[in-house]
């Protein structure tokens, strides 16, 4: 086993890596405090797709908000030490109206200074990407089943840097669920070199950022077509 894992080793030093054609962040000053909506920003600094959306401390102005979205939308509280809102019973989806988005900004802004207001998407498949820094590999990057089946499995592909689309693609494999989306299933594939990007460009966030962010995390990412969305986002500060 020991020499099996240093064969593993050896070989993956020597895996080719598109470090290189990576662009190198340049990223401004980092801000001090992490809501879900400076989060995104971040995310969208780099090239990731995330909702449209739209912070309000007042009903008011988070029914104006979502008319200039467009219907329907979802309404979620702010607060960067609020992780998981769903659970928090901080998040009121399906809203169709404004009087429907004035009524449930009102109930979550007495448990909140502020609310988002974000599009509404659809997604054929949920995921989570996230990157970390581990105590022995460094910045690592991962990709998961998103939504509830994140805790429920327990399981993501795991890849350390630099990494690779390649390096994700075999971290897939080992995987049913990840050999499903690498293949796909009864004609539909799915846009496995857009997600795969999308870990990368989080693995280069927490490389370059390694001294000021432990973690960045997107849970859920939707696929939806041959297109991915950031639909929730979660910086954890060091």
């Amino acid at each position: 086993r020991a020499m099996a894992a240093i064969a593993r080793w050896r070989w993956w030093r020597r895996e080719p890596t598109d470090i290189a054609e990576r662009s190198t962040l340049q990223l401004g000053p980092l801000p001090d405090r992490w809501s879900e909506h400076v989060a995104k920003e971040l995310l969208a600094s780099v090239g990731i797709p995330v909702t449209r959306e739209r912070e309000a401390s007042t009903a008011d102005d988070a029914a104006t908000a979502a008319e200039q979205l467009g219907f329907p939308v979802v309404v979620k509280i702010v607060g960067e030490e609020v992780a998981h809102k769903t659970e928090s019973g901080g998040v009121r989806l399906g809203l169709g109206t404004a009087e429907a988005v004035r009524h449930a900004a009102g109930e979550l802004l007495a448990i909140a200074p502020r609310v988002l207001v974000a599009e509404e998407r659809r997604a054929d498949v949920e995921l989570i990407a996230g990157a970390f820094v581990d105590e022995q590999f460094g910045p690592c990057t991962l990709v998961g089943l998103g939504g509830v089946w994140t805790e429920a499995l327990g399981e993501a592909a795991v890849v350390a840097g630099p990494g690779s689309r390649t390096s994700v693609r075999r971290a897939l494999e080992e995987n049913a669920w990840g050999r499903l989306l690498l293949e796909g299933s009864r004609g539909r594939r799915f846009p496995i070199e857009t997600i795969a990007d999308v870990a990368l460009r989080l693995l280069d966030i927490v490389s370059a950022h390694r001294h000021r962010i432990e973690a960045v995390e997107i849970n859920p990412l939707f696929v939806e077509g041959d297109q991915v969305i950031a639909v929730d986002a979660l910086v954890i500060p060091r």
